[in-house]
Formats: C-alpha cells, structure tokens, sequence
C-alpha cells in the first residue's frame, strides 16, 4: 500500500466500533479470557463474534460455522 495510514482511518470495517468484541459482553468474568480470535466474516453476518453468523444465538447451535465448530472441537 503506498499510504497505509491512509487505508487504515479512512476506510470503514466491520462490525461497526460498537459490535467490536461483542463476545466479551457475554462472560460473566473477562479476567478469565486468556485467548481472543480475530477473524472475518462477510459484511452480511457481522455480529462482533468470530465466525458466529448473526442468526445464531448460542453456541450450541448445530448451524454453527464450520470454522467455528473446528475451533471449539480443538480447544475443548
């Protein structure tokens, strides 16, 4: 890129600054997050979860992602 701060204030990314890190608003105790994935979702999906399309309401939903459910099978 030949002005990079240039791409970055002046192009907009989504989720919107309000839906940014979403998921952390859904832990009881935030001290406890040792791991933050970033991810991409398409503009279409976006809910400020990795990976989580935004019809999904809980991780337990068989609809999930399959990058999603990838992780969650490793992790746990």
């Amino acid at each position: 890129l030949e002005n990079g701060k240039d791409f970055l204030y002046n192009k907009s990314y989504s989720p919107q600054p309000e839906l940014r890190f979403e998921a952390l608003d859904l832990i009881k105790r935030t001290e406890d997050v040792r791991i933050v994935f970033i991810g991409q979702n398409n503009s279409a999906n976006e809910c400020g979860i990795t990976y989580l399309d935004n019809s999904i309401k809980d991780f337990r939903d068989t609809k999930l992602a399959p990058t999603l459910r990838n992780l969650i099978k490793h992790l746990f």
